[in-house]
Parts: structure tokens; C-alpha cells; sequence
């Protein structure tokens, strides 16, 4: 039997934060995962890989005024690893970069 049996887990452990009416945890890794915020267990995962093109995503995001969230992303361009920033409006759970 494998030391580890999945690449990534759900163990999200760095930050938890509401977007919309949802909670998503985050950590440094290309998936978020939606929890219940009274049992904090894992509702579903989401791959940023797939939606945005992440391969790694930061867990510490920062709000303006308007309530919009940004946070940063690394994805794989052309040239390398490319920087960039993700913008989720207030009320939505979907992200745009």
C-alpha cells in the first residue's frame, strides 16, 4: 500500500473565508474545498487548476471596499510560472483573473 493514497488532500488547514454563501478553505495547492461551517467537514472540491489555471494558489486574500476579494495565483505560461491576480465579486462564487 502507497505512503500517501491521493497527491493532494482535503486537509486545508491554512485559512477559511466566506465567499458568497459559502465557506471555502484554501491552502497553497490548486484546490479549494467548500465546507460547513459548523461541522467544518468538506462539502465538495474545487480545482482551480481546471477553472483558472492555477497550479498554486495564496491563502491570504484581501477585500476593497466594495467588497470585492483578490487574491494571488502562480499558473505555467510560455515562458514559466506567471503570476496572477483573482478577483471575486460580492455574493458570487465565481472568480475572475
Amino acid at each position: 500500500m502507497p505512503l500517501f493514497s491521493q497527491a493532494m488532500t482535503d486537509n486545508t488547514f491554512i485559512t477559511v473565508y466566506p465567499l458568497g454563501n459559502d465557506y471555502f478553505c484554501y491552502y497553497e495547492s490548486p484546490f479549494a474545498h467548500r465546507v460547513d461551517p459548523d461541522s467544518l467537514l468538506t462539502l465538495s472540491r474545487v480545482d482551480l487548476n481546471r477553472k483558472l489555471g492555477l497550479v498554486s494558489s495564496a491563502c491570504h486574500p484581501h477585500w476593497d471596499r466594495h467588497g470585492n476579494m483578490y487574491s494571488l495565483g502562480m499558473r505555467l505560461g510560455t515562458k514559466g510560472p506567471e503570476y496572477v491576480v483573482n478577483m471575486t465579486r460580492p455574493g458570487r462564487s465565481e472568480t475572475e483573473n
